[in-house]
């Protein structure tokens, strides 16, 4: 049995956040593990938590979310990001920063599918960048 899911929530709209945490706990492979209704010590609770992937909305202009993808990126817990944007120029903007991207009126199927789709591209990029050389001839 394969372990679960850990999924971080950062929502800047509680309503939002508290039902799309209530619809993904109702998936047994996914474990929401952290939630943020504000940008405030974002960072450290993603750390705390050590989730697999963080879904981040993105209610802001590019310039202000761009260093705080790349932040979260880099940080100890190095999740998979999986943004929620209002608009496809946002998300296209950055989607070579993200692992993905849905939009604001996205099912939650397809949202769990985007969370399966998104954490194993960063699996299988960590897992290649963690592989040994294997010996020539």
């Amino acid at each position: 049995m394969n372990a679960r899911t850990k999924i971080f929530i950062a929502d800047y709209d509680c309503a939002s956040l508290v039902s799309l945490m209530l619809w993904i706990e109702q998936f047994p492979e996914f474990e929401v593990t952290g939630t943020s209704s504000n940008s405030a010590q974002l960072l450290d609770r993603i750390n705390k938590a050590n989730p697999d992937i963080v879904l981040l909305d993105i209610n802001k202009g590019v310039a202000e979310n761009l260093p705080l993808v790349r932040a979260i990126r880099g940080s100890l817990a190095s999740p998979a990001i999986l943004l929620k944007a209002q608009t496809e120029q946002s998300a296209d903007a950055l989607a070579n920063e993200s692992d993905g991207s849905i939009g604001p009126s996205t099912a939650v199927k397809e949202i769990c599918d985007a969370i399966r789709k998104a954490t194993n591209k960063r699996r299988m990029a960590l897992s290649a960048a963690n592989m040994p050389m294997t010996k020539a001839g």
